[in-house]
């Protein structure tokens, strides 16, 4: 199996948690209250979504409901999909890499994500039929 293969076992893995315990929270409450919020909170960091974007989305998430776009727990699911999918098209606007050969540098604190978030640059890049060269520099 080579990197690339592993990566994507990974990453599949990932998304399986991730799902599998989203269903489970959200087929365990019926409406969106502080316990839940709490869970949600705790899925989204385990799926290294980040602090930030875990506060953003809960903040939106709060609002959708107090505001009736969101009447139940059912609907957060749905709700979470859209708002990641806006949030990875509003980054990959502007990761727009068109020399050849570039460079992606990833800088940051331990465990808040990179090694996930270079795995989907590289398998996205990887994908587009580009040539991807992995290096670490600790």
């Amino acid at each position: 199996m080579n990197l690339f293969e592993k990566l994507k076992d990974s990453l599949a893995r990932t998304r399986k948690t991730f799902t599998e315990q989203l269903e489970k929270i959200t087929g365990s409450y019926t409406k969106i209250d502080d316990e839940f919020l709490e869970e949600l909170e705790a899925v989204l960091l385990t799926a290294d979504i980040g602090v930030n974007t875990t506060q953003k989305l809960l903040q939106e998430l709060k609002q959708a409901a107090a505001s009736g776009k969101i009447d139940g727990v059912s609907m957060v699911r749905e709700f979470l999909q859209e708002r990641i999918a806006g949030i990875l098209s509003d980054a990959a606007a502007g990761m727009l890499v068109a020399a050849k050969p570039a460079v992606v540098l990833a800088v940051g604190v331990n465990g808040t994500g990179k090694t996930t978030t270079i795995g989907k640059l590289a398998a996205h890049y990887k994908g587009e039929g580009r040539k991807v060269v992995l290096a670490a520099a600790d």
